[in-house]
């Protein structure tokens, strides 16, 4: 028999599109790393009554944190019907596959938060055409300690911040039929992950 002809395309990536790459790829790492360092304590802040700890069953976890998590627990036997369901369907997953426990209960916000610090990258980039000030901005980001403590806990918040972002994001260049769609797909997941999605949805209206 004849032998297979195997034909192959060289993919060539540009000098900027490989530096562009491995920023992306650092601002990832750093983000994940200080989300991740320690999920299941609280290594940022103070671990007493009443910050943590509050809801007697659930030592570590904020008092909103269990809250999330047993409606998460609750799928999808039970569906919450005033909150949306998207990010308690990731804990769902989370906990599901690793166990249930602190670490796993934070994973999907923890993810959240780090990639919203890609996207924050990304879009000084657009911004300022300047790598250092996209730099610069990532990592103020992920250090600054609103998004430093709460990116780690167990909040909707984090992932209506994520597609925030990125709304802001698709809307910054908005010069074709398909950039004008993508912020109305952010803006539906944004309301999907908590009902303070509206806010998302109002802000650009």
């Amino acid at each position: 028999m004849p032998a297979k002809l195997r034909f192959s395309i060289p993919i060539k990536i540009s000098r900027e599109k490989r530096i562009m790459l491995a920023l992306i790829m650092m601002v990832l790492a750093i983000a994940l790393f200080s989300r991740i360092y320690q999920l299941d304590k609280f290594p940022y802040f103070k671990p007493e009554y009443p910050w943590l700890g509050d809801k007697p069953g659930f030592p570590g976890l904020y008092g909103d944190e269990a809250s999330y998590y047993l409606h998460a627990k609750n799928l999808p036997q039970k569906w919450p019907v005033y909150q949306p369901w998207l990010h308690l369907i990731l804990v769902k997953i989370s906990t599901t596959l690793l166990g249930v426990s602190n670490f796993s209960i934070r994973l999907p916000s923890a993810i959240f938060s780090s990639l919203s610090a890609v996207i924050v990258f990304l879009a000084a980039d657009k911004l300022f055409n300047d790598k250092w000030s996209s730099i610069l901005s990532a990592l103020y980001f992920i250090a600054m300690t609103p998004a430093l403590i709460y990116g780690r806990m167990n909040l909707l918040e984090n992932s209506v911040a994520f597609f925030f972002v990125l709304t802001t994001y698709y809307l910054l260049p908005a010069s074709t039929e398909l950039d004008k769609f993508r912020p109305g797909l952010t803006s539906i997941l944004a309301l999907l992950s908590k009902i303070k999605g509206l806010t998302v949805i109002a802000y650009y209206i």
